[in-house]
């Protein structure tokens, strides 16, 4: 149980620094006060709530997070970036009462909990383990409503195990997690985290780039996770010293996009003494597979299947692929998730295991090379982006009659960007459109440039 692995290591190293994030720190000790005493107050609500989560990175968040789970409730984890009108669904469909935010939602029944350093004493009693207790983690979804991932509070700690048994990390390590904790990637280094008792740093803002150079060589960390997207810009910044940072990183964990061949040679030479762990995995089947990579030892071709996991490369007609034949990866093991809010996309989840979408070629029994998808759905900054989804959107702008969207590189990042065509009798303003697509998108999916085609 994760509760108490992080119980354990506050009574064993109490006032060890837990986490660092900008100018606050707080201890294990501290923490672990933090954490009793908050779920003391949340035991006062009605048992088994779902209680929503939306709030960025911060010592704030971890501490409600584990509250949550703490005191039996179910928590809802949501991107502090996600519109206003998906979290509306997204309540609705829960039938959630209870929301943690700085954000201001009129709904009836929908009632604001208090933060942490506003309640009084309360009396902590850690909740009997529930059998059936679980998390749902939301991602944007890719059809234009969020998709709920429901994991069981026992698979997630196996999740963490597992990934602790590939990144081994000693108890004084110093991580950086560049990622929204409520990404799945970021939330399973957290859980790697509470079980392993080393020491967080949190960068607030996970995609300014400049900052992650800074706390790198601030903290003098020695370790963190990176989308494959995020490395490209940082190799772009050669004016940065790479050698300062580079003679303390332990380990670099990689993972949710393709990684381009050239980028992953200049990482392994720059950073020589660090082991890069790139793993293949999604939120309904986290780190499934791996390659792990050292300098001065040639890069594994291959995904492997982490302990546990059995993958099978499936064809059209549902039987393993033969030899070098591409087909649909299908997951199973202890770490699949449970399936999605209402049933959602149901038919993943099958007798072979959970059909994940993305090509590979079959090499032998849990071996890979990854090809792509069977879709049109591309990755930005690790979050899935389907393009229907996104013209839909700009269909619904007055004056615009039809819009078709593609998928462009940008030069710098090598990352996709989205541009747009849209067809008006009428010169559309864009900053209203913009302004618009705000209040209905996140932000990664905003077209970075619009063509009006005149008609």
């Amino acid at each position: 149980m994760i509760e108490k692995a992080l119980i354990r290591n506050a009574e064993v190293n109490s006032t060890k620094t837990a986490i660092i994030c900008g100018s606050k720190k707080i201890s294990f000790g501290e923490l672990e006060e933090s954490i009793k005493n908050y779920s003391g107050y949340l035991n006062q609500i009605k048992k088994k709530q779902k209680i929503i989560l939306n709030l960025k990175n911060s010592i704030d968040w971890i501490i409600y997070y584990f509250s949550i789970r703490f005191s039996g409730h179910t928590p809802v984890l949501i991107s502090n970036m996600m519109p206003t009108n998906k979290l509306k669904l997204i309540i609705n469909e829960n039938k959630i009462n209870y929301i943690i935010t700085d954000k201001k939602i009129r709904l009836n029944k929908l009632q604001y909990l208090k933060s942490y350093k506003l309640i009084k004493k309360f009396e902590f009693k850690l909740k009997k383990y529930f059998k059936n207790a679980k998390e749902i983690i939301y991602t944007s979804g890719t059809t234009g409503s969020p998709k709920g991932v429901i994991l069981s509070l026992d698979k997630s700690e196996i999740v963490a195990k597992m990934i602790n048994k590939i990144v081994r990390l000693k108890s004084e390590t110093k991580e950086l997690i560049a990622l929204p904790l409520n990404h799945s990637d970021g939330l399973g280094r957290l859980k790697c985290f509470a079980i392993n008792g080393h020491t967080l740093i949190l960068n607030q803002n996970p995609y300014n780039f400049g900052s992650l150079f800074s706390l790198l060589e601030k903290h003098n960390i020695n370790g963190f996770f990176m989308v494959p997207s995020g490395i490209e810009i940082l190799k772009k910044m050669n004016f940065l010293d790479f050698k300062k940072i580079a003679k303390n990183l332990k380990f670099i964990e990689l993972g949710s996009e393709k990684i381009d061949s050239k980028t992953l040679k200049w990482l392994v030479k720059t950073f020589q003494k660090t082991i890069i762990y790139y793993h293949y995995g999604l939120t309904e089947a986290s780190r499934s597979a791996f390659k792990v990579i050292k300098y001065g030892k040639l890069i594994p071709k291959l995904f492997e299947a982490s302990p546990g996991i059995d993958i099978k490369i499936l064809n059209k007609q549902n039987k393993i692929c033969k030899r070098k034949e591409i087909g649909e990866i299908v997951i199973k093991g202890k770490t699949i998730a449970d399936g999605y809010v209402n049933n959602q996309f149901e038919n993943r989840f099958t007798n072979q295991g959970y059909k994940t979408g993305d090509l590979a070629k079959f090499i032998s029994k849990n071996k890979f090379i990854l090809y792509g998808r069977v879709d049109n759905i591309k990755k930005i900054n690790g979050l899935s982006v389907n393009l229907k989804e996104i013209e839909n959107e700009i269909n619904e702008f007055p004056n615009i009659k039809n819009n078709r969207c593609k998928f462009v590189i940008d030069k710098i990042s090598k990352n996709y960007e989205i541009k747009t065509r849209y067809v008006s009798k009428k010169k559309i303003n864009e900053k209203k459109l913009l302004k618009f697509l705000k209040n209905r998108l996140e932000y990664f999916k905003i077209p970075k440039t619009f063509e009006r085609i005149v008609t």
